[in-house]
């Protein structure tokens, strides 16, 4: 069963922005050089400078590392980065603004324990699914949370709840006023709801407990976390049961008729049926990054 657990995000202070759409990135599987040198000048602050800081001339070895972890305390220093004032979870919606005939994705943003994710047999979707490109892609996910202490990249899940009876508890938080909603580059339609009811959260996992949760996206940044903690007992010992490093980001969707299309493809940008899909494809794949960050040290928040 995936029990979700409420985290104490680190997010943006939107005093410090315009907009959110300034400083969110792309997921991994659609973040190329080109993307990161557009994000590197659309804001000083934009999270693809600790995400995947670029290496510059003259640097020593994982030196974009110690940059990322600069940049991170950095800007908690200065505002631009703030823990939220209390744990929770996070309903988004993603809402295409130019076709109707695209329904709106919604996930569950949660910490999910990492021996509850099941893998599907095709996953790690769209351009970065190589072996050559998925093991680099590990590497810089263990890299990035050892420096930074932060869990930045979500993984993608699906849950198999049929009656859909934990996702109608969740919709109904959405007549609560949204804690945050923009419009991204990309035409979508962003908004957030934080759940901190515990009895909502004990609702939705009672009604999961039988389910299954499977990965969708994410196998490299699933394998980081498994070596963090691996690396964690081997240096500490045995970890308590509630230590942040048993758990990884998620964002869990509700299974659709879309998701099997979607495992099966390994464009992410081109499907049999047409250009529809390919937004919802990437609506389903694509969570933004930077939205919310989860700490994987006590000490860090």
């Amino acid at each position: 069963m995936p029990e979700i657990a409420p985290f104490q995000a680190l997010r943006y202070d939107r005093s410090h922005l315009s907009s959110m759409a300034d400083v969110i990135a792309p997921a991994w599987a659609f973040l190329n050089d080109s993307t990161r040198e557009k994000l590197y000048k659309r804001h000083p602050a934009n999270i693809i400078r600790i995400a995947w800081n670029r290496e510059e001339p003259g640097d020593e070895t994982n030196e974009s590392y110690q940059r990322s972890a600069y940049f991170v305390q950095s800007w908690r220093e200065q505002g631009v980065l703030k823990a939220d004032s209390a744990p929770g979870v996070y309903l988004i919606e993603q809402r295409h603004q130019g076709d109707a005939s695209c329904n709106a994705q919604i996930g569950l943003l949660a910490s999910i324990k990492l021996d509850d994710i099941i893998r599907q047999p095709i996953t790690n979707v769209g351009p970065r699914n190589d072996l050559a490109a998925a093991e680099s892609a590990r590497q810089h996910f263990q890299k990035l949370v050892e420096a930074t202490g932060l869990n930045v990249f979500p993984l993608v899940t699906v849950v198999d709840d049929e009656q859909e009876r934990g996702w109608q508890v969740l919709k109904s938080q959405r007549v609560k006023p949204a804690m945050v909603d923009f419009q991204s580059e990309n035409n979508l339609r962003l908004t957030v709801w934080k759940i901190d009811d515990p009895t909502v959260i004990q609702e939705v996992n009672q009604n999961w407990k039988t389910r299954l949760c499977h990965l969708l996206g994410g196998d490299s940044i699933l394998d980081a976390m498994l070596f963090y903690r691996r690396h964690r007992q081997g240096t500490e010992g045995t970890l308590e049961e509630d230590d942040p490093a048993h758990r990884v980001l998620t964002v869990v969707c509700p299974s659709s008729a879309d998701a099997p299309k979607v495992a099966k493809n390994k464009a992410s940008d081109v499907t049999d049926d047409g250009a529809v899909l390919a937004i919802k494809e990437r609506m389903l794949l694509d969570w933004p990054t930077g939205l919310l960050m989860r700490c994987v040290r006590r000490s860090t928040g």
